[in-house]
């Protein structure tokens, strides 16, 4: 499985990642599906968008999972590194 976006340093809840930031996230395991709620800022002199709706399914569901499984299942800092890995979007997420 291909990441779509590397993080920098490994991704601390505390800290902010500028870019892109996890505001929410829910599964539905039923349907095979994860539901991710983010903040997106292209950069610095843009304003901050909140709240966009992001969903994974199928295959995308199962790289997720695998993922997660892979760095540490359970974790709550694994589970927000995998989504911001698979949020929509180009270009490296850096740890600040």
């Amino acid at each position: 499985m291909a990441l779509k976006k590397q993080l920098d340093t490994p991704y601390d809840v505390s800290g902010t990642v500028m870019g892109q930031e996890v505001d929410s996230f829910a599964f539905n395991i039923q349907d095979n599906l994860i539901h991710i709620g983010y903040s997106k800022l292209d950069t610095v002199t843009h304003a901050l968008q909140t709240d966009l709706p992001f969903t994974l399914s199928g295959q995308e569901y199962t790289d997720f999972i695998t993922r997660l499984n892979e760095l540490a299942p359970g974790a709550a800092q694994a589970l927000i590194r995998v989504c911001l890995e698979n949020l929509p979007g180009d270009g490296t997420i850096v740890d600040v």
